[in-house]
């Protein structure tokens, strides 16, 4: 085990499945997105299957999911390189039995605003106003084909972070 912040947090050889990142308590998830590397923009190319991670109180894990969920069940994020060290992509919901690609973002690799090392950011602002427009994820690699994220969204100052789960690809790119 690694001590950060005095809390005992699994070595990454600790959690070798999906399920068991899934298992996270939320400080433990902020914790070990500290200590990952950033994936470059050419590696984020595909979509990739989504799931939210514990949000640290049944209040937050509702609004959560009833903000995630709100455009459809989600199910997915997709990036694709456009130009340069810069790229594009969507979410994926499932609503009324169709998979709908909606909620566009730009994406980027550059400072973490957690905590200032390297991240793959999904800027929504880009495409989006309204609350959708506030939103900003970041995203670290873990191991094989899981990645881990950090997404924040409202105003100041009532901006919360959420931890998401990202695998794949599973699929490539919808043009």
């Amino acid at each position: 085990m690694t001590v950060l912040d005095e809390r005992a947090l699994p070595e990454l050889d600790e959690l070798t499945t999906a399920y068991d990142v899934l298992q996270l308590s939320y400080d433990k998830a902020f914790q070990l997105f500290a200590t990952l590397p950033a994936p470059s923009v050419a590696e984020m190319d595909g979509e990739y299957r989504a799931e939210m991670l514990d949000q640290g109180s049944r209040l937050w894990t509702l609004a959560s999911l009833l903000v995630v969920n709100f455009p459809g069940r989600w199910i997915a994020k997709a990036f694709a390189p456009t130009e340069g060290d810069e790229g594009a992509g969507y979410n994926a919901f499932v609503r009324g039995g169709q998979i709908v690609r909606d909620v566009r973002m730009r994406t980027y690799v550059g400072p973490s605003t957690y905590d200032g090392r390297a991240a793959y950011h999904l800027d929504y602002s880009a495409y989006n106003r309204g609350p959708v427009g506030t939103m900003h994820d970041e995203i670290r690699k873990l191991f094989g084909d899981l990645y881990l994220g950090i997404a924040e969204f409202g105003w100041s100052p009532m901006r919360r972070r959420t931890a998401f789960l990202l695998q794949g690809p599973v699929a490539p790119v919808a043009r």
